[in-house]
């Protein structure tokens, strides 16, 4: 079952950092860029059911039984911690860049 959550938990981070990254690229602004994260991890945790199907863990091998699944509120915690994460380490790499001067050059401002 950790195997699931792992893997969530990665999935989740790697979309938090993709729409971080793509809200900073629009506004420029690190404050607008995390309301926006936020506000979307907030959504999708309670638009989207935490329940993970019982087939998935027979398929990976997780487990024989249905009796040891988490229970929704921590699939869905799970998901939103991803989010956060993903988007603290695109704001991470962001702010390097802007150190670097990279996000700054003439090249890149095709982009609006």
């Amino acid at each position: 079952m950790l195997r699931i959550l792992i893997i969530e938990f990665i999935l989740a981070g790697t979309i938090g950092a993709v729409c971080f990254r793509l809200a900073w690229a629009v506004t420029k602004s690190r404050w607008v860029a995390w309301g926006i994260v936020l506000i979307l991890a907030i959504l999708l945790s309670l638009l989207t059911p935490g329940s993970i199907d019982v087939e998935l863990t027979h398929e990976v091998g997780v487990m024989s039984s249905a009796t040891h699944l988490p229970s929704p509120v921590l699939v869905n915690l799970n998901r939103f911690l991803g989010w956060i994460v993903g988007a603290g380490l695109a704001a991470v790499v962001v702010t390097k860049r802007k150190k670097l001067g990279l996000e700054d050059d003439i090249r890149f401002k095709d982009f609006p």
